[in-house]
C-alpha cells in the first residue's frame, strides 16, 4: 500500500502538510510564529541584500550634508516657430532640470516635436501640448514666436 501511495504522490503531500502546523492558541502556522520571535533569520538576510548608491546619490547626500545640495524642479518649454522652409512650422517640447538658482543643469533635453504646413494645425497641436504637459504639475514655459516675432 505504501508503495502505491509514493507514486502517486500523496505521501510528499502528506509531509508538507505536517510541516506547517497550526498552533490551536494563536491560529497562525508554526513556521510563521516562530518568525515572528526572531528564530528566523530572513529579515536580516533581506535587509543585506539592499542596494547600494549610485556615486551620483552619494555626492548629492554629501552636499546636502555640507549644505551646497541646490534643490531642482522639471520645466517644460513648449515652443511654436518658424520651419526652416517657407509655409513650414515646427511644434517643439523640451525638458529643463532647473536648479534654485534658475540655472538648467541638464542642458535642456529635447523630449518630442512635429513640422506642420498648416499654422492653424500647428496653433492645436502647440495648444494639445501645453494642455498635456500642464498635466503633469510641472511649470511649463509657452514660446509662440511665429505670433511674437
Amino acid at each position: 500500500m505504501r508503495k502505491k501511495l509514493e507514486a502517486t504522490g500523496i505521501t510528499n503531500l502528506r509531509q508538507k502538510l505536517t510541516r506547517v502546523r497550526i498552533n490551536h492558541q494563536s491560529n497562525q502556522p508554526y513556521a510563521l510564529r516562530h518568525s515572528m520571535y526572531g528564530a528566523n533569520n530572513l529579515t536580516k538576510k533581506k535587509m543585506s541584500k539592499l542596494p547600494e548608491a549610485t556615486p551620483e546619490q552619494r555626492e548629492t547626500l554629501h552636499q546636502k550634508a555640507i549644505g551646497k545640495h541646490k534643490e531642482t524642479k522639471v520645466e517644460y518649454e513648449v515652443y511654436l516657430r518658424h520651419g526652416d522652409e517657407e509655409g513650414e512650422f515646427y511644434v517643439d517640447v523640451r525638458k529643463d532640470i532647473v536648479d534654485s538658482d534658475g540655472d538648467v543643469v541638464n542642458g535642456g533635453e529635447y523630449i518630442e516635436g512635429e513640422i506642420f504646413d498648416d499654422y492653424n494645425k500647428a496653433g492645436e497641436r502647440f495648444l494639445q501640448f501645453v494642455k498635456q504637459y500642464e498635466e503633469t504639475g510641472d511649470q511649463v514655459n509657452i514660446y509662440n514666436e511665429v505670433e511674437s516675432g
